[in-house]
């Protein structure tokens, strides 16, 4: 399929996904309200997870350690904590979609 159009379909997958979030409402109560079947949500969540993870194999990510001690991160105000090994993630509740998909392809990878 042309990268162009699989580009605007997954766009707008993500919107949509985007928007079930947002709503607060179940998924099947944003898909009864949005005239989607559950199937046709559930596979579009799958396409684009699997969109998300193709050609990460071939990607690095350099993840380098803090300049402060670990101690300091604790003092932020952080909302969650990932912790892989020696690994340790903490972020906010402003971080974006693209960056949490890109420290859980590295974690996932490492």
């Amino acid at each position: 399929m042309d990268q162009l159009v699989t580009s605007v379909r997954n766009q707008g997958w993500a919107a949509m996904i985007r928007d079930q979030k947002q709503s607060g409402l179940t998924i099947k109560e944003w898909c009864s309200r949005n005239h989607i079947s559950e199937h046709c949500f559930y596979y579009r969540q799958q396409k684009l997870r699997e969109a998300a993870l193709v050609g990460s194999e071939n990607r690095f990510a350099e993840l380098l350690p803090p300049q402060q001690p670990a101690s300091h991160l604790d003092n932020h105000n952080s909302t969650a904590c990932i912790e892989y090994g020696n690994l340790r993630v903490s972020m906010s509740n402003d971080i974006s979609e693209e960056l949490l998909i890109r420290i859980f392809r590295v974690i996932r990878h490492a």
